[in-house]
């Protein structure tokens, strides 16, 4: 009779405090979706119905007249914002509210990535902002495209190597991010470190219901050996500066899933829209010969069509999908919609989210948004772009990082479906990050104009000269064989 007076008791107890939770929206006329008890909303995204960026946008497009609406991340609440003068406020005008970001990780059980820039709060993220932003000026930046350009030559031998393989001049199937190395170390553990799995989404969200049970724990997103390869990385790497007086402008570790995802989206829209490649393809010939073969910031900077093409596959496929902000003080919201009569109160350590993919699709902004129209940031149309409806992730190194790869992928190579193609485009529920289903695969083919130009100038070298024996042409057309062939290979 006692243990069913007890059940009872903490029944009753469990029942009242849901009840709390799961009405914290609805008693104050904020909207949000039918929840399940301490789930909340995320049941489709455990059980892999939906990829995380889908999931977002269904809500956002169930609630089209509310200025914000909420959602349930197990027992936590978070606020979505849809208004974008309210967007302006949290982002711009308000910002001191919403300095942070939310944790997923202690600094005691997870010191390396507990610390990084989007973990850091108040003091401590300012401190470590002032200490990157020098490294991020455009003139610092500027010292860093040799480098991008080292990994872009890599990146393209690499392609001609295995196309090498499979005939001279045919398209191969191949994965976007395949060309590296596959036993490099650092390749594996970036990859582990900057996929987000289930185990890490379920931990990702076990952090935000349960730190304190979390931290008791010691519960970690990413094992004890990714940690520690990070850490012996960076201070080798260091040691090895200090010994040996190596001055480098790069970045030792910057784990890129802008660049990431922008190149290989970038590459997956240009290969379904041959039109939009063609034209590209022809401003960085043009680019190209122009700066006589030397990549330039500047140049690359001022490519109009690559700009407006970059800017739409970002518009289709942002990195950040949703903006976090935890609030850190008090803040009134406004009323919900044009009906409710209160205004909500976002209390100190509340979150509020914005979600950019939803709106970079959301046809009120962008009409036609599911289709990929480099058009609409061209000169002419641009100023119809509303503030605060496309906020992509990265305007600076990344931005010039993924414009130097599609660069140099493009002057030398036409990408095209093949069978392994995701047509149309679908998200993978396997990944948090935007990947399509069955991963990135196209075809690469060598373009037209280097294959007919080094048949002409082969011909030429081995017909044409030695029948009218032109000592000096034949001179002058072997030097252009060695370049021809070292600009294949980056040998």
């Amino acid at each position: 009779m006692l243990f069913l007076i007890w059940a009872v008791v903490l029944f009753a107890t469990l029942y009242l405090y849901l009840r709390s939770v799961y009405t914290k929206f609805s008693a104050s006329g904020v909207k949000n979706p039918p929840t399940i008890p301490l789930l909340g909303n995320v049941l489709p995204l455990l059980l892999r119905r939906r990829h995380f960026a889908d999931d977002i946008d269904v809500y956002y497009n169930q609630y089209p007249e509310e200025r914000f609406f909420g959602r349930y991340e197990f027992l936590n609440p978070l606020v979505v914002v849809r208004d974008l003068e309210l967007i302006k406020k949290i982002a711009i005008k308000d910002f001191e509210y919403f300095i942070d970001h939310r944790g997923f990780s202690d600094e005691k059980v997870e010191p390396l990535f507990a610390r990084n820039l989007f973990s850091l709060k108040g003091d401590e993220w300012k401190d470590m902002r002032s200490t990157l932003s020098p490294a991020f000026t455009s003139s610092k930046i500027r010292l860093m495209v040799p480098f991008m350009e080292e990994v872009g030559n890599q990146m393209i031998a690499s392609l001609k190597k295995k196309i090498e393989e499979t005939g001279a001049s045919c398209a191969f199937g191949l994965k976007v991010d395949s060309h590296l190395d596959a036993n490099n170390t650092f390749y594996e553990q970036g990859k582990t470190a900057s996929s987000f799995k289930m185990r890490q989404l379920l931990m990702f969200f076990a952090y935000s219901a349960f730190p304190s049970i979390v931290k008791r724990l010691k519960l970690t997103l990413f094992s004890k050996d990714t940690t520690n390869f990070f850490i012996s990385l960076v201070l080798d790497t260091m040691k090895n500066r200090e010994e040996n007086n190596i001055i480098r402008p790069d970045m030792i570790h910057l784990l890129m899933e802008a660049k990431k995802v922008g190149m290989s989206f970038a590459l997956h829209e240009l290969a379904l829209h041959p039109e939009v490649q063609e034209r590209l393809a022809q401003e960085i010939k043009d680019t190209h010969e122009r700066s006589k073969g030397k990549l330039d910031f500047n140049l690359i900077q001022n490519m109009q069509y690559m700009d407006m093409v970059v800017s739409e596959v970002l518009r289709l496929w942002p990195p950040g999908i949703s903006l976090d902000r935890l609030c850190c003080k008090d803040y009134n919201m406004g009323k919900p919609n044009k009906y409710e009569n209160r205004d909500f109160i976002l209390r100190k350590g509340d979150l509020v989210a914005i979600p950019m993919f939803s709106i970079h699709r959301d046809a009120k902004y962008f009409p036609d948004p599911e289709k990929f129209d480099p058009e609409r940031f061209s000169d002419e149309n641009k100023h119809l772009i509303k503030s605060m409806t496309y906020m992509p992730f990265g305007s600076r190194f990344a931005l010039l990082e993924l414009k130097m790869l599609i660069y140099q992928i493009i002057l030398h190579m036409e990408v095209s479906p093949c069978e392994k193609t995701c047509i149309p485009s679908k998200l993978s529920v396997e990944s948090v990050n935007l990947r399509l289903v069955g991963d990135h695969w196209l075809n690469f083919k060598i373009r037209q104009f280097e294959i007919i130009y080094m048949n002409l100038v082969l011909y030429i070298y081995f017909y044409i000269v030695p029948i009218y024996k032109f000592n000096l042409l034949e001179q002058l057309l072997h030097k252009v064989v060695i370049y021809f062939i070292k600009s294949l290979t980056f040998k």
